[in-house]
């Protein structure tokens, strides 16, 4: 067997991930493209090297471990095949005939980000969660729509479990940290939420479930702590301000964040050795995956002022308890 150059860079490293720059629906078509346009006597190991970047046959001894997709991608997923897509998006307007372009469009980019998703499904079981992921890009022209964004990012991310999110970049990501999620209605945040990277998304999870508890709760997204440390006071007065009680969401050691939530403010994190995992299967081990801040909330009216509280998570239960109302995180075991 003779090696492509691919192949030789990731046996330099087996932690080395190489992805497929494009929907992998595209990967047929492209390798018969390539292919024909080789040499002869050039073709058949072409093939082969080509065949083994993705492996249809066992994906999971496929040399790529990952892909990265956008609208203007998948539209080349579709005018890859369109003798298939043209009869499904014809049958799509047929059975939503009240919806409009745009509708038809987002409905169409989904379905092909969850076929894509399909065919690293396989990497990313045997590796539980390591390798095999799709990232799935929003429309760059949501940059400044967030609750758009994040209505988006919520189908795109139940549609496979190894469907992963990039979100169109801001100035505000520039600034280190930013917010991300209002708490619901416009309401005074009761307890702000701190999570950067994948945890974020289980931010916006415990947000949603506190909102169904009457607990505003804002999401800040902090991906960059030097950056935001940069910042003017009145920034991140902005951003964190005082008073209101925080909480951050790390899987990983939580040391780092205590500047950050300050005295009053706690971390959901690891702090003992004996754990190591992707993120996913630590949290689905420490029963805190979609549930990281709340897996489990209730109210108790209280007649003095409101003020938040927050114990240290010593075991299983993280109380923000709440003049007014009590937040009780469950988190299923020692953190």
């Amino acid at each position: 067997m003779i090696e492509s150059p691919v192949e030789r860079l990731a046996k330099t490293n087996p932690d080395m991930e190489i992805w497929w720059d494009s929907s992998p629906l595209v990967f047929e078509t492209w390798v018969q493209k390539m292919v024909d346009a080789a040499e002869p006597s050039r073709k058949p190991v072409l093939e082969a090297q080509l065949r083994r970047l993705y492996n249809a046959e066992d994906p999971t001894q496929s040399v790529t471990r990952g892909c990265t997709t956008n609208p203007p991608l998948s539209l080349k997923a579709i005018q890859s095949d369109p003798e298939f897509w043209n009869e499904w998006i014809d049958t799509l307007i047929l059975s939503n005939p009240d919806l409009d372009q745009k509708e038809l469009f987002w409905l169409t980019y989904k379905e092909v980000v969850k076929r894509g998703a399909e065919m690293y499904l396989p990497i990313f079981e045997a590796s539980r969660g390591r390798f095999g992921w799709l990232s799935g890009q929003l429309d760059p022209r949501l940059l400044t729509e967030k609750d758009e964004m994040i209505r988006q990012a919520e189908e795109l991310r139940a549609l496979q479990p190894n469907v992963m999110i990039k979100v169109p970049a801001s100035n505000d990501l520039a600034r280190g940290a930013y917010v991300l999620a209002e708490a619901a209605d416009g309401d005074t945040s009761d307890v702000i939420l701190i999570a950067s990277g994948s945890e974020v998304g289980l931010a916006l999870a415990a947000r949603k479930r506190l909102a169904e508890k009457d607990i505003a709760a804002r999401v800040v997204s902090m991906p960059s702590w030097e950056l935001f440390d940069a910042q003017p006071p009145n920034y991140q007065e902005a951003v964190l301000p005082a008073g209101v009680p925080r909480l951050a969401i790390e899987a990983g050691v939580a040391l780092a964040w205590s500047r950050y939530v300050g005295d009053g403010g706690r971390v959901i994190g690891l702090d003992r050795f004996g754990a190591s995992a992707p993120y996913k299967v630590l949290f689905e081990c420490r029963r805190t995956r979609g549930q990281a801040g709340a897996c489990a909330c209730r109210s108790e009216p209280v007649k003095r002022k409101r003020r938040v509280f927050l114990q240290r998570p010593t075991c299983t239960r993280t109380d923000f308890v709440v003049t007014g109302r009590q937040i009780s995180f469950i988190l299923g075991g020692r953190i």
